[in-house]
This record gives structure tokens, sequence and C-alpha cells, in this order.
């Protein structure tokens, strides 16, 4: 069969190249992170991991019902959130 993709095992002289620019991506994405965070304003998380919080909900609330979802369990992984139910 023929095909455009190579299926042979790549090299190992194309490892050393790899690793180079692997790094240099990375400390591009680091540079452009810091950049788009700075631009937003946006501030590390006021809350630590596993600590318990209310979410307010984007959405039109109906009158007295809560604004606020029951507290539920957050873990924070850099600046991501993740709810641990």
């Amino acid at each position: 069969m023929r095909t455009k993709l190579d299926i042979i095992p790549l090299s190992s002289a194309l490892s050393s190249v790899d690793g180079s620019a692997h790094s240099v991506v990375q400390k591009q994405q680091t540079k452009m992170q810091g950049f788009n965070g700075a631009k937003r304003g946006a501030r590390p998380p006021s809350f630590q991991s596993e600590e318990r919080l209310r979410i307010r909900i984007p959405d039109h609330v109906p009158k007295a019902h809560p604004r606020f979802t029951p507290p539920a369990t957050v873990r924070v992984n850099r600046s991501k959130l993740f709810l641990a139910e």
C-alpha cells in the first residue's frame, strides 16, 4: 500500500532535534501564557484545592430560587478548576 505518511520508526538522530524544538515551543507557550494572562487581568485563585465553594449560576434565575449551587469541592490544577463530584 502506498502512503505519504512515514510508517517506519524515526531514527534516533531526530530525537535531539525534537528535544530542542520541544523546549523552544514550551518557552514560547509560557511567554504567551503570561502575556495573555496579563492582558485579561487574570489573577491566581484566592482559594486552595479541596475547598468547598458555591458557584454562581450564570443564567437567569427565577424569583425565590438560589443564585448559587450547593457547596461543591473544587480541585485546583494550575489555572484549571475541577469539580470533585
